[in-house]
């Protein structure tokens, strides 16, 4: 049996659902924590040189950044 898993920050998630495989999370907390990853995948991918041959200039990097935090904010908008 492994041992549980340890965090290296605390999240506050109101109820696990193992049996399910899935962490339920309510949809306040779910927004900041997936902008979050957004900005740090795309963050990381610039670093390790991954994109290079998309993204050459800062200012590209910046176009692209916008471009994603864009299409997440689209993603979380109230729809009418």
């Amino acid at each position: 049996m492994n041992p549980p898993l340890k965090l290296l920050m605390p999240l506050r998630i109101p109820e696990l659902a193992p049996s399910l495989g899935r962490i339920i999370v309510p949809r306040r907390l779910l927004d900041p924590v997936a902008a979050w990853s957004i900005v740090h995948g795309l963050a990381a991918l610039l670093v390790d040189g991954k994109l290079k041959s998309h993204v050459t200039t800062g200012a590209e990097a910046e176009r692209l950044a916008h471009t994603i935090t864009d299409c997440f904010m689209l993603g979380v908008a109230p729809r009418a």
